[in-house]
């Protein structure tokens, strides 16, 4: 039977933004319990996209947020240059905790000077290459109930570096992707292991603007408006329907399907767990899905 996460994904529409801005932003050095990314939807791709901030100078990078990513990857050749990024051997312990594409470790000096080679993905051109492993700083908006709370900060954020063609067909602007998959660095893992948060997420990807929140039961209902909260279909996010453990793709379960007000005979148990499609989330007029939910 498959495992389901407590990772509900949320669709609704509201506008709810924060205004970050590190570099004169309070930095947090209090616990945190919950983090919020602002989402934004790209009209011309369908694509959904965040700002994240990194590097010495905290510079404000777009990235189109993918839910089955292993990781970050970024085209690091443009911007500025942070003097706090870090590129990782491929004997550290780091490496292959990244499950990178190639680790090759024998003990002489040379190996560790060695780069830590990551398979990087772009699953909207559906195409790869091999990525630096890299560490550096990251900021991340906290919440403190319904008001943003101080900038936190992850000072050995792992994400791997790309090279420029891997950015064919992303949205405007976007310098990379943002993975929320289930990897040990993919963003929830680590924002994670840092705060000591809860390993979940929720989604609210709406036509325009939304967010993504982490951590210990993010307050939707002081985030939202209670009336809002309640007014939500929650869905909870299935793993490896198939028993590939190896998967970093979310499922949900569909208990039918309708084109044209027609529905589909799909046998009294439905298909099992069905993938949210990661990029646009968007279904076409004519169809309908039925699914359960948490509410």
């Amino acid at each position: 039977m498959a495992c389901i996460q407590l990772l509900p994904l949320l669709f609704c529409s509201f506008l709810y933004i924060f205004n970050l801005n590190p570099s004169y932003a309070q930095i947090s050095s209090s616990p945190v319990r919950s983090l919020v990314l602002p989402v934004t939807k790209d009209p011309a791709t369908l694509q959904y996209l965040t700002t994240i901030y990194h590097g010495t100078s905290q510079e404000p990078i777009r990235v189109v947020i993918d839910l089955g990513c292993p990781s970050l990857w970024l085209y690091c050749s443009s911007g500025r240059l942070s003097s706090s990024r870090r590129l990782v051997p491929s004997c550290s312990i780091q490496c292959p905790a990244a499950k990178p594409s190639n680790v090759s470790c024998a003990f002489s000096a040379a190996k560790f000077t060695t780069t830590c080679g990551l398979s990087t993905v772009n699953s909207i051109s559906r195409s790869a290459t091999r990525g630096e492993l890299v560490e550096d700083i990251l900021a991340v908006q906290s919440v403190d109930g319904s008001k943003p709370g101080p900038v936190a900060t992850v000072d050995h954020f792992l994400f791997s570096c790309a090279p420029e063609f891997l950015l064919n067909r992303l949205a405007k602007g976007a310098r990379g992707m943002l993975g929320l998959g289930k990897s040990r660095i993919a963003l929830p893992a680590q924002l994670a292991s840092k705060f000591g948060l809860q390993r979940k997420f929720a989604a609210c990807l709406s036509s325009s603007e939304g967010l993504v929140l982490f951590g210990h039961e993010p307050g939707y209902d002081s985030i939202l408006g209670a009336e809002t909260s309640r007014s939500l279909m929650y869905t909870p996010l299935v793993t490896s329907p198939d028993g590939s453990g190896g998967s970093q793709d979310y499922s949900i379960n569909v208990r039918s399907i309708k084109i044209n007000g027609k529905r589909l005979s799909l046998g009294q148990k439905g298909i099992g767990g069905g993938t949210p499609n990661k990029h646009n989330c968007a279904l076409h007029h004519s169809g309908e899905l039925n699914i359960q939910n948490l509410h």
